[in-house]
């Protein structure tokens, strides 16, 4: 069984070649082959029986894989791979081998091997994966020779499930939150308290009533008056993100649009939690709802955020609790939710906030000449390199059902991304 483990195809066929020349040699008396047959499988035998040796005496080995924390698309940091530092039989070196299956979308999947010669204590494993998704890997340490014949196990095998977030948002748009809308805590003081506060320089989420006309036209930017009884006020974030679209079997285009506006909503996240520590986001999906209050329930968040996938429309619309409808709404979705629109009618006057990925188009502009427009590119080419080999199909070009125009809510803002694919 080890036998049969360890031999590699290079093994096998120099096994059978040294064989076929012995037997060639013998049949026609050449002395000749006889010679070059018997040197051959001498060299064969004797790596054999030191790679069965040194595997005997590295099996206490103890691989350690520590991938990067967070592990994002687009490159990084690398992954850490200690104890390959054991003491080798000569012509021989223990290598470390990642093997695994990544899934990007439901319904699609990499291939991903990758591999580091040992020789010191910890190495660096380059892996840049191309979008987010769910790493299902596993790492195991192989004793080779340099001729490539035999590849002995040592060590027991590590198993890991990685979520892989979205590369960074390629822009760094300014933070938009409305202060004058939304839900805030409110609590109640008495008139001495209201006259005692101090002067602090304005931010987004401040009340329209407290800001200090006369010391902000002196000073030339707006300051707002905050009492020293007064708690910071914490304010409720209602974000929805629509991942609605074809559930299997989703084109590389609705896999990328729907990449760069998780990557969109997480930069939101991060902004707005760092300039506001005391907000608390009320985050639906297509499948669940949750509050995100603390550093750690963002990143949580984020670890779900990059497994998720397309979900089939639903006649529940996600964020439409009693109570919400009025409230202020930031909306991240796709070309894919074809139900946005009605969703954007639905909720007439109050401030929704749509955030959206579209497929970049081509223009015309004033000489007739075609240009597109600013968009971030995904080369597909990247899907054959780093150690990634994407299942038949996987680049497929079906259609299907999108949004034709970019929808805008008739109070709040709106922010397209627009993504292509390059083969």
């Amino acid at each position: 069984m080890r036998f049969f483990r360890s031999l590699t195809a290079s093994g096998f066929f120099a096994l059978a070649a040294g064989l076929g020349i012995l037997v060639r040699g013998l049949a026609y008396r050449d002395p000749y082959e006889v010679v070059l047959a018997g040197a051959a499988l001498l060299v064969w035998t004797a790596l054999f029986l030191a790679g069965v040796f040194g595997c005997r005496r590295l099996s206490p080995v103890q691989p350690g894989w520590a991938p990067p924390v967070p592990l994002a698309a687009g490159g990084g940091e690398p992954h850490t791979v200690t104890g390959l530092g054991g003491k080798t039989p000569w012509f021989f070196r223990l290598h470390f081998t990642l093997r695994g299956s990544f899934f990007p979308a439901e319904g699609r999947r990499f291939r991903v091997s990758a591999e580091l010669a040992g020789g010191a204590e910890a190495a660096h494993l380059e892996l840049n994966f191309p979008l987010s998704g769910i790493f299902h890997g596993q790492g195991f340490c192989r004793l080779r020779d340099v001729f490539g014949f035999f590849a002995f196990p040592c060590g027991p095998a590590l198993r890991r499930s990685l979520p892989v977030r979205s590369s960074p948002f390629a822009a760094n748009p300014p933070l938009r939150i409305d202060p004058f809308s939304g839900a805030e805590d409110r609590q109640s003081r008495s008139q001495t308290d209201e006259e005692r506060y101090y002067m602090r320089e304005y931010t987004p989420g401040d009340r329209f009533r407290d800001i200090n006309w006369k010391s902000s036209e002196r000073l030339a930017t707006l300051i707002t008056r905050i009492s020293p009884h007064t708690r910071e006020k914490t304010r409720q974030v209602y974000i929805a993100l629509r991942n609605y679209g074809p559930a299997v079997g989703a084109p590389l285009l609705c896999v990328w649009l729907l990449d760069r506006i998780k990557a969109r909503l997480a930069r939101f996240l991060r902004s707005a939690k760092e300039q506001h520590p005391e907000f608390i986001f009320h985050i639906s999906t297509a499948t669940d709802s949750r509050v995100v209050q603390t550093e750690e329930e963002v990143s949580a968040f984020l670890d779900d955020l990059a497994r998720m996938g397309f979900r089939p429309a639903e006649n529940r619309e996600p964020g439409s609790s009693p109570g919400r409808e009025n409230a202020e709404l930031y909306l991240f979705s796709t070309s894919c939710d074809t139900g946005l629109p009605a969703l954007l009618a639905s909720r007439g006057a109050s401030p929704s906030h749509l955030y959206i990925s579209f497929p970049a188009r081509r223009k015309r502009n004033r000489k007739g000449d075609a240009a597109r427009r600013d968009a971030e590119v995904f080369r597909a080419g990247a899907l054959f390199a780093e150690g990634f080999l994407p299942v038949a199909g996987f680049i497929a070009r079906r259609q299907v059902p999108g949004l034709e125009a970019v929808p805008a809510p008739q109070r709040g803002s709106l922010e397209v991304t627009y993504a292509e694919v390059r083969l």
